[in-house]
């Protein structure tokens, strides 16, 4: 069967001009306001129940309709995977962010068959090597999705296709949602632990403010008691704190002098929380390990915590590690959007149960094996979702390359 390549542009038109709005609706009606949010990864549809005026959204959105295919430009929403097909919007328009690029096919190219063309790993990869701009607001350049070439097969074929990989990317998904299941399960089933722990203290643990057993913010000049002002030290940037991960430390070295007025200061076994949104809710927390010179200095978005001889810092770990802490601590944020911190009372005044430090240390050694038994399942349940996204990938490069094309009738 034959199949003819075009450029995207003569197939589709890219960023239709907003007076097609005006042509569909009036400026009092309602139109659905898309953030980019709402705009998923490897899902097929995308919509929004947010809705405006078309004179409150006209000059400051880019514009679209229901069935045109919509791509994220930007970093890393691009190399993400952020496109999908418009569908049940309000009155059939949406506005949305002024990252993303609508594509509206012609009469010869089904959207769900370009969708799935630009949902490659390989288109992204294209254009993810030929992005420009500043660190962190790089985009796409219009070269890249205007001149890019697609093979086209008649309608019908396309549309023989689409249903295909529909089909397929089905099994796919509900796979996929079973393993995820598991793997929540297998998370939970740790928090859940840690709850059990917490929430029922013996009569021999004591009830103390964090405060009152580890010194918090411990002053810099104990570094300089320790380390000349020309000897190196650990520089840690908030990458180096880990999710669910129980210690950290940092490759990166630099002369205390240099980062002593700039940086927060902490020494191995101090625990070290990051105070900031999202990386709290995230759960950016350790037990520094392995400092140069045992001294690190880091983000000013860390609180390092150093316990006194009652508390173990693998414990306080731990404690500080659960849902529930995370929960309260996002509760009682405060600051501007984006810039939300917990509030020093906040874990300054958090009580925690401490048990003797001999039952301390035995619940470490529980609750760091059912950790590692956790991590095994999560790399299991990993390894197979990512052997899913590759399943499918190559579904989609043999779909393009004709391999899944119907044959002709001798």
């Amino acid at each position: 069967m034959r199949w003819d390549t075009f450029k995207i542009k003569e197939v589709a038109e890219i960023k239709p001009p907003k007076k097609f709005a005006k042509v569909r609706v009036g400026e009092a009606d309602l139109v659905s306001v898309v953030p980019m949010e709402f705009l998923g990864i490897a899902t097929k549809f995308f919509s929004s129940r947010k809705e405006a005026a078309l004179e409150a959204v006209y000059s400051k959105y880019v514009y679209f309709e229901d069935d045109d295919v919509v791509m994220a430009k930007i970093t890393p929403c691009f190399e993400n995977g952020k496109i999908g097909v418009a569908k049940d919007l309000k009155n059939g328009i949406g506005f949305g962010s002024s990252e993303f690029i609508p594509f509206r096919c012609s009469e010869n190219l089904h959207p769900v068959f370009l969708y799935h063309f630009m949902d490659r790993k390989s288109f992204r990869m294209e254009g993810s090597r030929l992005m420009t701009g500043a660190v962190g607001h790089k985009r796409i350049p219009k070269d890249f999705y205007e001149e890019f070439m697609i093979p086209i097969p008649p309608l019908e074929e396309q549309e023989r296709i689409v249903v295909v990989l529909d089909k397929a990317f089905a099994a796919i998904d509900k796979a996929k949602a079973n393993i995820e299941r598991n793997l929540t399960n297998a998370r939970e089933l740790f928090q859940s632990r840690l709850r059990e722990i917490f929430s029922n203290p013996s009569e021999d643990w004591k009830l103390r403010k964090i405060k009152e057993v580890a010194l918090i913010r411990p002053p810099k000049k104990l570094a300089k008691s320790r380390v000349g002002s020309d000897e190196l030290v650990s520089v840690v940037p908030m990458e180096c704190l880990g999710i669910d991960k129980k210690f950290f430390g940092s490759e990166k070295e630099g002369v205390l002098e240099n980062v002593y007025s700039k940086y927060v200061y902490f020494e191995d076994d101090d625990v070290v929380i990051a105070k900031i949104t999202p990386c709290f809710e995230n759960g950016k927390i350790g037990v520094a390990s392995g400092l140069r010179n045992g001294i690190g200095f880091g983000s000013s978005e860390f609180i390092p915590f150093r316990c006194n001889e009652d508390l173990c810092p693998a414990f306080l770990y731990h404690f500080m590690n659960r849902d529930s802490f995370r929960n309260e601590g996002s509760r009682l944020m405060t600051g501007a959007v984006g810039h939300k911190r917990i509030p020093k009372d906040f874990y300054e005044e958090f009580s925690i149960p401490i048990p003797p430090l001999g039952e301390q240390e035995r619940i470490v050694r529980e609750l760091d094996s059912l950790d590692k038994m956790k991590r095994g399942l999560e790399m299991k349940y990993q390894t197979e979702l990512d052997n899913f996204e590759e399943i499918r990938q190559s579904i989609l490069e043999q779909a393009f390359e004709g391999k899944l094309t119907k044959p002709v009738a001798a």
